[in-house]
């Protein structure tokens, strides 16, 4: 079973972890592997428990992926990573490169306008 020591906890379902093998950091996506845990903490994930990974592959892809994960609420992250799986499941396969980047970046946008406050305020809220 893989050991990895918790960077962050995102959320129930969401966690930065490092590989304690590869050194490798990864984000974690199963349902409740996030629960309870801490960061610095030692823990071993089953496989089967994981249903997806991400890796930064360059130091400026993972600075700027961290910083995106520390500026969105981990709630926002979790409901663009269903989102993600919604539209896998729609497509009938995955789609290139980094979907929960681009997601988060896109959300993140969205929920800073002064456009989709008018429209909360109004009582209109929605994304389009």
């Amino acid at each position: 079973m893989p050991e990895y020591t918790v960077v962050k906890t995102l959320n129930n379902n969401v966690i930065l972890v490092t590989d304690r093998q590869t050194s490798r950091e990864l984000i974690l996506i199963g349902k409740g592997i996030g629960f309870g845990k801490r960061e610095g903490q030692a823990v071993s994930i089953p496989d089967e428990d994981i249903e997806k990974s991400f890796v930064a592959y360059n130091e400026k892809d993972r600075h700027a992926y961290y910083q995106l994960i520390n500026q969105v609420d981990s709630k926002v992250i979790g409901v663009s990573e269903e989102i993600i799986a919604l539209a896998e499941q729609q497509l009938g396969r995955q789609p290139q490169g980094s979907p929960l980047g681009r997601c988060l970046r896109r959300v993140k946008s969205r929920l800073s306008s002064n456009a989709l406050r008018d429209r909360h305020s109004a009582g209109r809220f929605f994304c389009a």
